[in-house]
């Protein structure tokens, strides 16, 4: 499921509770900020440096993913290290693509055939129950009159999906 399928489900279980959901990007945020009553936020090394400055807009703010310093947001994201990994794990298939030429460019592996490419096991992260998570947490916190609750960490399970290139 993609981004939009994460926000799709996140419109669903918000729009149930009367709320709205918006994509902005960050310039956009600062600029609305009195349009928002929550910001949930794809963790990444970009967003890492706004992060202070949304923790300093005093809503709740819930991070999917993993950021290197606490910021008191609250936290959800996936088991990434529950699988010890014996081999090269790419973020999507046109990422492993490119890893496996790379292999065989510096003669590590043999590039595998067009239908082993179709095949590709991956790590399935649940993404329903992410965007569900972060519905139910941003409901509480936007519901809780005020009162800012303890930043909450929730680590979900991710499933190898074990194809051909296993």
């Amino acid at each position: 499921m993609s981004i939009y399928g994460f926000a799709k489900v996140i419109k669903q279980q918000l729009k149930s509770f009367g709320y709205k959901i918006i994509l902005l990007d960050f310039e956009e945020i600062f600029m609305n900020v009195q349009m928002v009553d929550g910001i949930i936020v794809k963790a990444t090394m970009d967003t890492e440096k706004f992060m202070a400055k949304l923790m300093d807009l005093n809503v709740p703010v819930i991070t999917v993913g993993r950021h290197n310093l606490s910021y008191g947001a609250h936290v959800l994201r996936v088991n990434d290290y529950h699988q010890l990994p014996q081999a090269l794990f790419c973020l999507n298939d046109i990422s492993a693509i490119g890893a496996l030429k790379a292999c065989k460019d510096l003669s590590i592996d043999d590039m595998p055939t067009v239908s082993e490419l179709l095949s590709l096991s991956t790590i399935r992260h649940p993404i329903n129950e992410l965007a569900e998570a972060a519905s139910k947490l941003m409901i509480e916190s936007i519901e809780s009159d005020g009162q800012r609750l303890d930043p909450v960490e929730q680590v979900f399970p991710t499933e190898l999906m074990v194809r051909r290139t296993s």
